[in-house]
């Protein structure tokens, strides 16, 4: 099953065992979580406990945060922006 977790949103874990079909796995659904080695694809670090408290990251809970914070403050998007229009001023003056 492929889950989304949106940029700049958290999920909990229970969303996550429902959206597979196994509303009970929820320890399961952390398990992986945390096993996760490739956060930068799947974004772990924005799947939340269900009462809104972090939970556990394999990088650390205070990288978690900074992720979480750092998505929110718009910085990631603004550099996204930033990038694309380096790229169009570039590939217009060829």
């Amino acid at each position: 099953h492929q889950i989304s977790a949106e940029h700049t949103s958290a999920r909990e874990r229970q969303e996550l065992a429902v959206a597979v079909g196994e509303p009970k796995a929820v320890r399961a659904v952390g398990r992986a979580n945390g096993l996760n080695r490739i956060s930068i694809m799947i974004p772990c670090h924005r799947v939340v406990n269900k009462d809104g408290e972090l939970g556990g990251y394999g990088g650390g809970l205070r990288r978690k945060q900074y992720l979480l914070d750092l998505e929110r403050s718009g910085a990631v998007k603004a550099r996204r922006e930033e990038s694309q229009s380096r790229l169009d001023h570039v590939t217009a003056s060829l």
